[in-house]
Parts: C-alpha cells; sequence; structure tokens
C-alpha cells in the first residue's frame, strides 16, 4: 500500500491547523498583550504597596554593609596615599616634627588614643559643638537603633529555638521584655546559657552575648574614636633664635658663586619654586616631576605661577646637566644653557639632592644625581653638602632642621578620628551587620518553614511568662500563696526550685518532620526558585565593576546608568511575587535609580568640568 498520498494528506492538515491556530493568535495577541500587561501593573502595583517599605530597607543595609566595606578598605590603604594626596606637612599627626612625614605609621600605638585623621580650622565654640552633637546623635542615637536592630532579630531566633528546646525566664524577660541594664542582663544570660538552658545554636549564644557587650560599648567606642585638638604648623629657629614658619623656606640646589658669568648675580642660588604646604623631603623629590615643563619651552607667556615653575625647572635642570657633563674637569671651555664660556668652570656648590628626571623620559641627560662640587681654587671633587633649606638669608642644612625644627599650636582647632579606634570600630560594625543579616535570615526562614507567621511581641509575651512562670510554680508547696510572696522570695524559688525556670513552644513543622510547606522555605529551595533572577543579578554586578573600571580609566560619564542596576534588579526580586510582577517594578527601579540619578549626575559633571 502506497503511504505517501496519507502523510502528505495528514502533512497538509497539519499545516493548515497550525496557520490557523497562527492567525486566531495573531489575533488576538493585541487584547492578550494589553490584559497581560493590565494585569502585570495591576499585580506590580499591588506588592509595591505591601512589600516596598521592607524592600528599601534591605536596600538600606546593603548600601550601609557596602559602604562599611569600601570605607574600610579605603581606610587600610589610606597610609599609602597620604602623601600623594594630601598638603605636605613636616608635623606629624602625633604633633612631631619630621621632614619625612611619609615614614609616619597610621598603626602605630602611639596614635591610638590620638586624633591622627584631623579635619578643619574651627573655633573652639565649633569644635565642640560638632563634638557633643557626634556624642549624642551617632554614640547614643546609634545605641539605639543597635539595639532595637539586634533585638528584633534575637527574638526572631530564640522562638525558633524555643521551638526545639525550652530557655529560662530569665533569658525569655531579657530578649522579649528587655527592662534592665545591659550590665546586669550581660552576666545573667551567659550563665543561663552556660550553665542552664541554651539555645539550640552555640554559634547564635555567643554572637548574642558579643552583641550585647557591642551595644552597651558603643557609646564609649564612638566618643573615644573622636575629638578636637589644636591645629599646628612647624617653626624651624634661624640663628638668632627667631621661629621661622617651615612653609617659607625653599629647598637649595646649588649656589653659583661666579654666576655674573653667565648673567646671573654671584652667589646666585638655585632653588626650588615654593609650593603650597612644607618643603618635606618626599615634596622637593618630585616637585620637577609632577610639573612635566617642556625643556626648550619658551616660559615667557605663561602667567606668573607656572612660568616661575617653568623657569626654576629649567634652571635646575641646566645647573645639573652642567654639573653633569664637567664634574671630573677644572681648567677647560664649556657651555652652560647654550652659553660658551672660557676657562676655567663655573665655580658651583651642589647640595645634595635626590632628583632627577624620568629617565625613560630623558634618556639621554647625563646622570645627575651625583652632584658635584667645583672649588674655585682646588681641583674637581665629586662632592655634595648635605640636603639645605633656606630662609631669611640664611641655609639651613637637614640636621640641623630634623633636631631643631618643632611643631607649634594655633589659634584654630582641628576635629576628627583616631585611625586605629576608628578601623576598629568600622571592623566591629560590619561584623555586627554582618551577623545579625545572617541570623535575620535564617531565623526568618525557619519561622516560614515552620509555619509561624508571627513572633511575640511585648504585651503577649507578658502573658506567656506569666502563663508558665504560674503553672511551673503551682506545683510546688504554697502554690496558693504565690501572689502573696515577696518579689525577693519569688526570685528565690524560681532560681533554687525551678533552677531558672523553662518556658517553649510548640510546633508541628519541626525540620525532620515537614512538608512541602516547610521545604519551600528552605535556602536551597529559595536559591533553586529563584536561579535565573540570581544569575541575572550576578550578571548586573559584574556589569557593575566592568563600568566602574571603565569609568575611573576612562572617565565615562555614560556608564552611570548601570551603578545602581543591582540594587534596581535586587528591590525588583524582593518586591515582586511573580515574575510579571518583578519585571514592572524592575522597570520603574531602573528608572528611578539608575536612568535619572545618571542623567542628573552626568549634567552637573558637564557643567562643573566639562567631563
Amino acid at each position: 500500500m502506497d503511504m505517501k498520498p496519507i502523510v502528505q494528506s495528514r502533512a497538509s492538515s497539519y499545516m493548515s491547523w497550525v496557520g490557523v491556530r497562527t492567525q486566531s493568535t495573531l489575533k488576538r495577541s493585541p487584547a492578550n498583550v494589553k490584559t497581560f500587561w493590565l494585569e502585570s501593573q495591576r499585580q506590580a502595583r499591588s506588592d509595591f504597596r505591601t512589600r516596598a517599605g521592607s524592600g528599601c530597607l534591605w536596600v538600606l543595609v546593603f548600601v550601609w554593609f557596602s559602604s562599611l566595606t569600601a570605607g574600610f578598605v579605603f581606610l587600610c590603604v589610606f597610609s599609602t596615599w597620604t602623601k600623594e594626596y594630601t598638603l605636605p606637612s613636616a608635623c606629624l599627626p602625633d604633633d612631631s616634627f619630621n621632614l619625612q612625614p611619609g615614614s609616619y605609621q597610621y598603626w602605630s600605638n602611639s596614635g591610638f588614643f590620638q586624633i591622627t585623621l584631623g579635619f578643619g580650622r574651627l573655633t573652639f565654640t565649633q569644635a565642640k559643638a560638632i563634638d557633643v552633637i557626634w556624642d549624642m546623635a551617632i554614640g547614643r542615637g546609634g545605641q539605639g537603633l543597635l539595639a532595637l536592630l539586634s533585638w528584633q532579630t534575637f527574638v526572631q531566633h530564640v522562638t525558633t529555638s524555643m521551638e526545639i528546646q525550652p530557655v529560662t525566664f530569665n533569658t525569655y524577660r531579657t530578649i522579649f521584655l528587655q527592662n534592665e541594664s545591659l550590665i546586669l542582663a550581660i552576666p545573667r544570660i551567659i550563665r543561663d546559657f552556660s550553665r542552664r538552658r541554651g539555645l539550640h545554636s552555640r554559634s547564635a549564644m555567643v554572637f548574642i552575648v558579643l552583641t550585647m557587650m557591642f551595644v552597651l560599648i558603643f557609646p564609649t567606642l564612638g566618643s573615644a574614636m573622636t575629638g578636637y585638638s589644636g591645629n599646628v604648623e612647624a617653626y624651624v629657629p634661624d640663628s638668632a633664635g627667631n621661629n621661622i614658619l617651615f612653609s617659607s623656606f625653599r629647598p637649595l640646589y646649588y649656589v653659583i658663586h661666579d654666576g655674573s658669568r653667565v648673567n646671573l648675580t654671584d652667589d646666585y642660588e638655585v632653588l626650588a619654586v615654593q609650593e603650597a604646604g612644607d618643603p618635606v623631603i618626599e615634596s622637593t623629590s618630585a616637585w620637577a616631576q609632577r610639573t612635566r615643563y617642556d625643556l626648550g619651552a619658551d616660559c615667557s607667556p605663561l602667567d606668573s605661577y607656572y612660568r616661575d615653575r617653568c623657569v626654576s625647572y629649567q634652571r635646575i635642570y641646566n645647573v645639573s646637566a652642567y654639573v653633569g657633563l664637567y664634574r671630573t674637569s677644572r681648567n677647560a671651555t664649556s657651555t652652560f644653557a647654550g652659553v660658551g664660556i672660557g676657562s676655567p668652570l663655573l665655580n658651583i656648590t651642589s647640595y645634595y639632592s635626590d632628583w632627577e628626571p624620568d629617565s625613560y623620559s630623558f634618556s639621554w641627560m647625563p646622570q645627575l644625581n651625583h652632584s658635584m662640587w667645583l672649588n674655585a681654587s682646588g681641583p674637581a671633587v665629586d662632592q655634595a653638602y648635605t640636603r639645605s633649606w633656606t630662609a631669611s638669608g640664611e641655609h639651613f642644612d637637614m640636621y640641623s632642621i630634623a633636631a631643631n625644627g618643632v611643631c607649634q599650636a594655633t589659634k584654630d582647632y582641628q576635629w576628627g578620628f583616631s585611625y586605629i579606634q576608628l578601623i576598629i570600630t568600622m571592623l566591629l560594625l560590619w561584623l555586627w551587620t554582618l551577623g545579625t543579616t545572617a541570623l535575620h535570615v535564617t531565623s526568618k526562614l525557619r519561622l516560614k518553614q515552620r509555619g509561624r507567621a508571627s513572633v511575640a511581641g511585648e504585651y503577649k509575651a507578658v502573658f506567656e511568662l506569666s502563663e508558665a512562670m504560674h503553672a511551673q510554680l503551682a506545683g510546688t508547696d504554697d502554690a496558693a500563696d504565690v501572689r502573696q510572696l515577696t518579689e525577693s522570695t519569688l526570685r528565690r524559688r524560681i532560681e533554687t526550685d525551678l533552677h531558672g525556670g523553662a518556658i517553649a513552644y510548640e510546633t508541628a513543622l519541626l525540620p525532620d518532620e515537614r512538608g512541602d510547606e516547610g521545604e519551600a522555605w528552605t535556602l536551597r529551595a529559595w536559591a533553586r526558585r529563584e536561579a535565573w533572577w540570581l544569575a541575572a543579578l550576578a550578571v548586573s554586578v559584574s556589569i557593575d565593576i566592568l563600568c566602574i573600571r571603565a569609568f575611573v580609566q576612562l572617565q565615562r560619564v555614560d556608564l552611570f546608568v548601570f551603578f545602581a542596576l543591582p540594587l534596581a534588579l535586587g528591590f525588583a526580586m524582593y518586591v515582586g511575587a511573580t515574575h510579571a510582577s518583578r519585571g514592572m517594578v524592575l522597570g520603574w527601579a531602573v528608572l528611578a535609580v539608575c536612568v535619572v540619578p545618571a542623567v542628573t549626575l552626568a549634567v552637573v559633571l558637564q557643567m562643573l568640568w566639562g567631563v
């Protein structure tokens, strides 16, 4: 039997059916798309009203944690950047004088109680006001916020633990009805955890105790790591004993004793241009490399600020090149800055400097680091005097400056931080944030896993505690007279007869007996459900890192739009209950936290810097 006509007939019928279905779908697609769009918007608005508040809180937690991490990393590398990006000063953070401030170690024990990160030039009233406001807002306010967030997390975790094993009355009261000083509560809860009834997780018990201690001492940490002190300036005494401001000193490189032979004055001093800040060794060694003036450029068209630097740079080079080229000669003709000079050579006194141009850019230049002193009557000598400075017509070598330089207080003040204490406090806050977030998430998942919708608040906790106490005391002697007992007697009975008491919860959904409802709220099940969204979040973080790197290297302001993309995606994941709802919320979030801030920031930078 020939099957070919039958196969062709069935194929034709199938294609006709597909065509009809496709046309029908296309005819209905506008209505379907509109319905889908409206339903998605309706669901997204409902989800937004319900969960946007808590979603914003999670965004704040992420921003807070990221800020702590970035701040901690920045402070750890701050000491290596200080000499590059701050105004040079011979006064160290501990108010001692040093010509090499880059050698200061911020991790030194001597700076533990000193303000090593000071800011501003303030009056005493301003500095005191800032310090008081800090202690009240950050010290006391921070303690209250830490306690609020910590105890809410403690309540959730202790609730999950009470479904497995009981806790003592004192532990329950401390967690659910905190009404006594932490100085008393901490020793008692340590006693109950270690000797009576603890929680099902030892790590959680340790974290709870350490968090209580951290909350207790936080105002002290906040106050101890900040303070105000007088600003100081560096001075060096002259030969008459008068203190001269060190910032007015200028580094001395050479003295041309017969400068009149090259259209200069005799005993002409070749100096570095006076820069902002103190002329410490690091700044005098690197100033020429930062200027990058062309040695053959005409300096006259420049304004006075840049012209002085251009002329000084070229003059230092000319003298250095002359000394480097002729330092083995004495009686010979020479050329200085393109001008021929008859014998003998110029009489130049050199002062040591470790300055030399970039060897890659000026590879043709002779060695300039080996300065030379030419004695007017003697032979050429490959020698240099000690590194020196000049001020008020006097020369000062580095040894006399280092020995006699002092840092004296000015009339204004600075407010700031102790570097070491700030690092310690930020690290403790980072650990607290990480631990509290982990404890909150795991406790929340366990509560949902076991079908518990809420935890006891203050009023419900009163009833639960009183009911448990009454039930357990009813089995003791004189149970009818419990209400007439004094506080001390009641406390003694609970401590001795009941060994601290026991209070627990009952639940039908424990980890080893859970059904589908409990399984849905495990971390593994959640990760499986959100696999695609988590992958998208990982991709967005990778894009964010690449965009930040490109912005730093290429100054691409158009990349700002991607900076907050992970936040928008995480917010949509938390708020949206369905994929369609998440897509809508993601669109709103991208517009609100990515597009609008990026456009605004780009316009502002364009106006300010012309980027």
